[in-house]
């Protein structure tokens, strides 16, 4: 299944406060003041070539979920919005971002 960054905004902001790339575009009052909270990065497509041209392009994601504290449950939750839409998924190991006081989880999908 081709996920689109539209469906994929739709699946998490369902569950968590959702943005592409940061929430700075939004008022500072629309902005979620504590995590848990998720942002979406596209990155480079997959490519399937030959013959010099491009058969078929799949879209690439990452998702970073922030939280303060190990938070087993918001992963869990993300991680079955991900199974229950069949989207494959490869988790990074978690990096504690010192100057916010958060933890980075990073999704690929």
């Amino acid at each position: 299944m081709i996920i689109t960054p539209e469906h994929l905004y739709e699946l998490l902001s369902a569950s968590f406060p959702t943005c592409f790339y940061d929430f700075s575009a939004l008022k500072p009052e629309d902005r979620p003041s504590a995590p848990p909270y998720c942002a979406i990065l596209e990155e480079s497509p997959g490519r399937t070539t030959a013959d010099n041209k491009t058969y078929y392009k799949e879209p690439r994601y990452t998702v970073e979920l922030y939280v303060t504290r190990t938070d087993y449950v918001s992963e869990n939750i993300l991680e079955q919005i991900f199974s229950d839409n069949d989207i494959y998924f490869d988790k990074d190991s978690k990096l504690f971002i010192r100057d916010e006081s958060k933890i980075l989880i990073t999704y690929h999908i």
